[in-house]
């Protein structure tokens, strides 16, 4: 079982930096920093770098972290206590100036600090390039996507999809107001398939028209408001991951569906980083050894399979996971990518038994990888 996660600091023989500060879950430590203070004065951050020494003495503080995720470079922290228990910290990479090479600057801000300060940068994501998208053959007047690289073809459910790597990651489906009230005639039909697009990782379904529009009885003409305002809290009790947006008309829902692509598109492209590293930690190690030598067994055992078969029999594991295993066996060219009847498969080549080469870094075996976390 996973252990509880904590918020730990400990006091250091050190006057520059006099704490040491460690977010561990269970016995595995997911962040450890040397801090200058408890915690961030109004308006103010702390520079922080990594602990590579054992000077720690007497703990000073020890709580339950109730939130640990990613935006971006940064990662937000939520402790479970009434007062100083929101803070992010911002991992950045700066070049230096007179030789190659890069540096990091790990800076710990507070709630209070990110409201005064008003940092110029505000989005997390940034723009990530040229967007991938597929409109589904049957759409009949597609919204326009200027300046991506748009291709027709049968999707598994849903109106649009956003493409990585030749990959679903993010589904749309597109309502107009007589296609929902269409919809609200056979619900359970309707829940199917909301269901369905909620097994990709970034799913929306998206109106053109407003939510006071269901509550009108001169629109509606073959329900009632009330029918309308239970049928919208049904669909959003049962698909609570289901982005759901009244965009107001066809214009503003196309706009909106661009940006939201080149958001998941440039969180999904953001580079390997600290704060990467450390959510896959927090999130993905669900066993006892390394996830990447169970995902290599399963992909050896299915040889030939989808994405999202993939994700069926690994469904603890996050989809960038998944990806990041296949982006590193097909560039050993142990797996390949081929296309059929619209779909894509990945297959197991040059041998599936060789495939053990990419674990060797953690060990060929569980028991492997537990001998190695050991010493």
């Amino acid at each position: 079982m996973r252990g509880e996660t904590l918020w730990i600091i400990k006091k250091r023989d050190d006057n520059r930096f006099p704490y040491a500060l460690t977010i561990q879950e269970g016995e595995d430590i997911i962040l450890s920093l040397l801090v200058q203070d408890l915690w961030p004065g109004a308006g103010q951050n702390i520079f922080c770098l990594r602990a590579e020494d054992e000077k720690s003495q007497e703990e000073v503080e020890r709580v339950r972290v109730v939130s640990l995720r990613r935006y971006g470079r940064k990662l937000s922290v939520v402790l479970d206590r009434p007062h100083r228990k929101r803070c992010y910290f911002l991992f950045l990479k700066k070049r230096y100036k007179t030789r190659p090479g890069e540096y990091e600057q790990i800076f710990w801000m507070t709630q209070s600090a990110i409201t005064r300060r008003r940092p110029k940068v505000l989005l997390s994501t940034r723009e990530s390039g040229q967007l991938e998208i597929r409109i589904d053959i049957n759409e009949r007047y597609p919204w326009r996507f200027p300046g991506s690289r748009v291709e027709r073809g049968s999707l598994p459910v849903g109106d649009y999809a956003l493409l990585l790597e030749n990959q679903i990651i993010s589904l749309i489906e597109r309502k107009t107001f007589r296609d929902m009230l269409a919809s609200f005639s056979n619900l359970p039909l309707l829940h199917q398939r909301l269901g369905e697009l909620e097994t990709y990782p970034y799913p929306a379904l998206v109106i053109e028209a407003n939510y006071q529009d269901f509550l009108s009885r001169e629109k509606l003409k073959y329900f009632t408001p009330e029918f309308a305002a239970k049928a919208w809290a049904e669909i959003s009790a049962f698909h609570p991951r289901l982005n759901i947006i009244f965009a107001g008309s066809r214009k503003l829902a196309n706009k909106w569906v661009l940006k939201f692509f080149a958001a998941v598109s440039s969180h999904e492209k953001e580079p390997p980083s600290t704060v990467h590293d450390i959510i896959l930690r927090y999130e993905g190690d669900r066993i006892s050894y390394d996830p990447e030598y169970e995902i290599v067994e399963k992909i050896k055992e299915l040889k030939t399979f989808t994405f999202k078969q993939l994700r069926e029999v690994l469904p603890y594991y996050s989809p960038g996971q998944l990806r990041k295993v296949l982006r590193r066996l097909r560039k050993k060219g142990k797996v390949k990518i081929s296309r059929s009847e619209g779909q894509v498969y990945w297959s197991v080549i040059d041998g599936i038994d060789k495939i053990d080469s990419i674990t060797s870094a953690y060990g060929s075996t569980p028991e492997a990888v537990d001998k190695s976390r050991r010493q």
